[in-house]
């Protein structure tokens, strides 16, 4: 009997970190973002998240965002003392993971994005994981909602001008999401991922 309710705790706790991860299901007609920032390298400094010329919002430590956007083609981008960009043809129904790492910089920290691929030997880090299995993101954003401010409307133009010299060179610089990296719930798990068929 002992047995039998340890298990079903064990169950439950395993279903209740999933659902942090995956607060609410992604609408069929939209695809979800996770922005992550697991690491707690420079504590003070918050990175400025973009949508093309939108400003999602800012991102600090061990916190993370939840976006919901239109499907299709999107540049991605951070900010801090640099700029670090993703692009990528997002598909409706399916939802992404783009990890924001912390990079020592000259005056302050860089931030690099970097989109994660379930499909990887390890799966989604672990770092990762645990910060979305016991934290609720600190936004849920719906690209409907962006506005630009007054702070943030000309960073927006200008981001995307600098992308847009960077994609013209043919840049390795920029990160691209595909199709493949699409997450399930059960990459979330706090097990070893599980190598998935491809």
């Amino acid at each position: 009997m002992m047995r039998i309710l340890i298990l079903s705790l064990l169950l439950v706790h395993g279903f209740v970190g999933i659902a942090h991860a995956q607060q609410a299901p992604v609408p069929k007609d939209k695809a979800v973002v996770y922005f992550v920032r697991p690491d707690p390298a420079a504590l003070i400094i918050q990175y400025q998240l973009y949508d093309g010329e939108m400003h999602i919002g800012n991102l600090g430590v061990r916190k993370y965002i939840r976006y919901e956007c239109d499907p299709g083609e999107h540049v991605f981008w951070g900010k801090s003392e640099n700029r670090s960009y993703a692009t990528g043809n997002l598909e409706a129904g399916k939802s992404y993971v783009i990890e924001t790492m912390t990079l020592p910089g000259g005056l302050s920290a860089q931030v690099k994005l970097l989109p994660i691929d379930p499909r990887d030997r390890k799966g989604i880090p672990k770092r990762v994981r645990n910060l979305m299995n016991k934290k609720e993101p600190k936004f849920v954003i719906d690209s409907a909602s962006l506005k630009n401010d007054e702070k943030t409307a000309g960073v927006g133009e200008r981001g995307m001008e600098r992308y847009n010299k960077l994609d013209a060179k043919g840049s390795r610089k920029v990160a691209k999401i595909t199709a493949k990296m699409a997450v399930k719930p059960q990459d979330f798990t706090t097990k070893k991922n599980k190598k998935r068929p491809r």
